[in-house]
């Protein structure tokens, strides 16, 4: 094994594309250790839950405990905290103390936190943030800061590309070329060439970014009395691969005769910049191969836009729609099905609406980027239904309501289950909060945090905050 990096703990891919979710036991779920604990005489607290994106992402596939170090960077912006003290404050924890308390002077803050795979925090992996973090004196908060990797388009360094793929052969059959090509998605040179009847289980070290994996086979069809299917007995296989700072990508996958005996068809998944431009678009459709009823898997088109902000648009998700939109018709039931056996060439479109956007009756597209789950509000039960604003945050007054629902669509999710502080509040698509119980008893900010499973894909997570006055 060439340049393999001790680095995390990976597994295979899913069977036919290069791409994974960061999943793994949520921070957010374990109690945070700020049972009985005061702060310093002046001084708030705020104990930090660190939790991976759960979005459909092409990423690495690791866990928050390989993280060895966290670096948090603390920036006042008003209150005591600025006032007195008005410099910004850098912790650095290790994986076994990243759940303590954090004393600081009251006050606002925005929170920057970045990730490290070693000890002594030289191999920055990840990255999160918050902001509008208030600490008040003698109070302990909890804040959820869901971590994901650099991205490849505007980090640099190395990750590492891990390779194990079996040609699958019984005699007469046989592969008598099986070569890999690695080169960057935009035009340029290979960078990784193997012959894989010779080296086909191994790893490389490339530069951060996003490639084309190409393999090109070649059997002996010639002396088997099966029908020949590929052209020339030689087949063109192509996926997509990205390239993490300091994070490995791992590729599995068997071929066998099947691929030369049976059909294989495109999908390709066009990031519909024309029909719906965003900043900085990076790469043109991506193509990939897929055998003869096989599913394919989800690419993430925000990935590849990574200078999103709220102002711009936000991905839906995939639809044979090259158009789709609300204004249009189209409803999240029209977003393509990834358990469809793909059976022909197809072609993906990307599906953008401003955050925000009413995309559903009743719902709003919730600030998520790559998640599509939707929220509605309501407020005293009289059916009024408001949007939840795209920076997530509610604010409601006590002496107007004495109670709000809030409900996330359940349309292609599952396993609800909303959170505040570490205690579950329900686990349907459903919460109600009464603002005469306790917690919700105090005019405070509460972190309110959803997670659900999407159908077809991994699970998906959302948090709103929840501001309560007089």
């Amino acid at each position: 094994m060439r340049n393999i990096k001790k680095y995390g703990i990976f597994a295979a891919l899913a069977a036919l594309l290069l791409f994974a979710l960061i999943i793994g036991c949520s921070d957010s779920f374990s109690a945070p250790k700020n049972n009985g604990y005061t702060p310093p005489a002046g001084y708030g607290a705020v104990v930090v839950q660190f939790r991976d994106a759960n979005a459909r992402t092409i990423l690495p596939i690791t866990t928050i405990s390989d993280f060895e170090a966290f670096e948090l960077i603390f920036t006042p912006i008003s209150g005591a905290g600025f006032d007195l003290d008005p410099g910004a404050k850098t912790f650095t924890v290790l994986y076994a103390n990243r759940n303590d308390p954090i004393n600081l002077l009251p006050g606002t803050y925005d929170l920057d936190v970045t990730a490290f795979m070693d000890a002594a925090a030289t191999l920055d992996a990840a990255i999160g943030s918050r902001t509008n973090i208030t600490i008040a004196a003698g109070v302990v908060n909890s804040e959820i800061v869901n971590l994901r990797p650099e991205s490849p388009a505007t980090a640099s360094g190395q990750g590492t590309f891990s390779w194990d793929i079996t040609l699958a052969a019984t005699a007469p059959f046989a592969f008598t070329v099986a070569d890999m090509d690695v080169s960057p998605i935009t035009p340029g040179p290979s960078v990784l060439e193997e012959d894989l009847l010779v080296n086909p289980d191994d790893s490389e070290d490339l530069n951060v970014g996003y490639y084309y994996v190409i393999f090109d086979l070649a059997d002996n069809a010639s002396v088997t009395s099966l029908p020949l299917i590929q052209p020339n007995n030689t087949l063109t296989w192509r996926q997509v691969l990205y390239i993490y700072k300091n994070l490995i990508s791992p590729f599995s996958y068997t071929f066998s005769e099947a691929h030369f005996r049976n059909p294989i068809f495109t999908v390709t998944f066009d990031f519909n910049y024309t029909h719906n431009p965003p900043d900085d678009p990076l790469v043109g459709p991506l193509p990939v191969t897929v055998l003869e009823g096989t599913t394919v898997s989800s690419l993430d088109a925000d990935a590849m836009r990574p200078n999103r902000t709220p102002a711009h648009r936000y991905f839906i998700g995939w639809t044979e729609n090259a158009t789709a939109s609300y204004a249009g018709g189209q409803r999240l039931a029209d977003l393509f099905d990834f358990t469809t056996q793909i059976y022909d060439n197809l072609t993906l479109y990307a599906w953008w609406e401003e955050s925000g956007h009413f995309i559903e009756d009743g719902q709003w597209v919730f600030d998520l980027g790559v998640n599509a789950l939707t929220f509605t509000e309501e407020r005293d039960g009289d059916g009024t239904i408001t949007q939840v604003p795209a920076s997530g945050i509610i604010t409601v007054s006590r002496a107007a309501v004495s109670e709000i629902v809030i409900t996330a669509d359940d349309t292609g999710f599952s396993g609800f289950v909303w959170q505040w502080d570490g205690t579950n509040y329900s686990t349907t698509n459903v919460i109600t909060v009464d603002l005469d119980v306790a917690p919700f008893n105090i005019n405070a900010t509460y972190l309110i945090s959803v997670v659900a499973q999407q159908t077809g894909g991994g699970p998906v997570s959302a948090d709103i905050q929840l501001v309560i006055t007089n």
